[in-house]
């Protein structure tokens, strides 16, 4: 869109947290053009109401100004930037070098771009400001999106230094910033893990063009503090995180049920069925924020009643099960687990609880590698088997799990995500099948 203005310097309307403001400002610098930076709080209500409503071309950030000119859309505004300025080294001049830049400009925009900017809005914005949404189907789907491209990505950087040619070009700046933030929303590039959608394989060759994008002056200059990766930490605005309540946590993980009855089907399933990749996804968005906030010490107040200690120990026992499956950080939370789980008992709070609560309170005891607190499970869950016969899944458990330790002295089922080395005894074990997890 254009729009009559009074000239004078150019003026990048943008904030340090939108990627594609990111991307322009990334050729400012490197071109080393001057501009002027006008902040939009894009986070608040500034683009719906107030003086800039009617400046902004499309409602959205980024846009420039530079003389009579008023354009929105970031990759028109890096073409036009290039072509103003004569920048051929980023946007060559010779047609068929162009049109190669442009055509990996318009695949990073639809194909890689869009799902990443969708990512980290879901994923990294919703966590830190409360008037970002959340929704898990979208994050599924945009996953799914990538898990078709980026691969294509990384075939073509097999046998190319940059995007288009044998130097950067605009195609690269405008990736950049998207690419930066992947492991911050999900897309892990380093190796493969398993996800939403599939198993990622790993994209070294992807991870290395980001690493050599990000090791020029210009990057550093622009990647603001707060951005994934960035040299600060993150911050939240005051009030933009609302506070997690222990009755949240617990609703979630047990449902709307009556106390002292047995789960629903569909809960049980979720507790004792194989992995579900999607509710993995469901916990991680929806709590991994809170989980780092534990991890920090922001819930000390939850140990001092029977119900929020639970929604602690469950926050800090399984949530990071489901988060970090099959990576070594889902046991980082045992010990602090563990801790607030013996100083409950202590304080008598598991007898306030119903049996099903109390069983997951007992659970960071059956989840240790000592046998001492393997000893200490199995007499819990043996009495809670005597007071409820529905708990008899939970005592079945506990005895394998003391089983194991007595056979092995840990649990050979974590031996690959923490980077042990199985013994014979446990090969064996661990290739006839196991007939419960740790």
């Amino acid at each position: 869109m254009w729009f009559a203005l009074i000239s004078g310097m150019l003026k990048l309307f943008g904030h340090p947290l939108a990627l594609f403001s990111v991307k322009v400002e990334l050729l400012l610098r490197e071109a080393g053009l001057e501009y002027e930076f006008i902040e939009v709080d894009f986070l608040g209500d500034a683009l719906q109401r107030g003086p800039l409503r009617e400046r902004a071309p499309t409602g959205r950030v980024p846009w420039i100004e530079d003389g009579a000119l008023c354009l929105a859309e970031s990759n028109a505004i890096l073409r036009y930037l290039a072509n103003q300025h004569a920048l051929t080294g980023l946007y060559p001049s010779d047609p068929k070098r162009r049109a190669a830049v442009d055509a990996w400009l318009d695949f990073g925009l639809v194909h890689v771009a869009f799902p990443l900017s969708q990512l980290f809005v879901q994923r990294w914005l919703s966590k830190h400001f409360s008037n970002w949404p959340l929704d898990i189907e979208r994050c599924v789907q945009m996953e799914k999106e990538l898990t078709r491209y980026l691969p294509r990505l990384e075939a073509h950087l097999s046998n190319h230094a940059w995007l288009a040619g044998s130097r950067r070009s605009l195609a690269d700046l405008a990736l950049l910033p998207l690419i930066a933030v992947a492991e911050a929303v999900g897309v892990p590039l380093e190796g493969a893990t398993s996800s939403i959608a599939q198993a990622h394989v790993g994209m070294p060759r992807l991870a290395n063009w980001r690493k050599r994008g990000r090791d020029v002056a210009c990057f550093d200059a622009v990647w603001d503090k707060r951005l994934p990766g960035g040299a600060g930490r993150v911050v939240v605005p005051a009030g933009s995180d609302p506070a997690l309540e222990p009755q949240e946590v617990l609703r979630f993980w047990f449902g709307e049920r009556i106390r002292g009855t047995p789960p629903a089907d569909d809960f049980a399933t979720a507790w004792f069925g194989a992995p579900d990749p999607n509710r993995d996804a469901v916990v991680r968005d929806r709590f991994s924020a809170a989980l780092r906030r534990a991890a920090e010490g922001g819930f000390v107040d939850w140990e001092e009643s029977a119900p929020s200690a639970l929604a602690l120990v469950l926050m800090l026992d399984q949530f990071p099960r489901h988060v970090f499956r099959e990576d070594a950080r889902a046991f980082d939370f045992d010990a602090e687990a563990l801790r607030v789980c013996k100083q409950a008992l202590a304080r008598g709070f598991d007898r306030e609880l119903d049996w099903l609560e109390r069983a997951f309170l007992y659970l960071p005891l059956m989840h240790s590698e000592d046998p001492e607190n393997q000893e200490r499970s199995l007499k819990l869950f043996d009495q809670l088997r005597s007071e409820a016969l529905a708990a008899f899944r939970f005592l079945r458990q506990a005895r394998e799990h003391r089983d194991w330790i007595g056979r092995f002295g840990r649990f050979p089922q974590r031996n690959q995500a923490l980077g042990r080395a199985s013994t014979p005894a446990e090969k064996v074990f661990l290739e006839h099948g196991i007939p419960g997890a740790a």
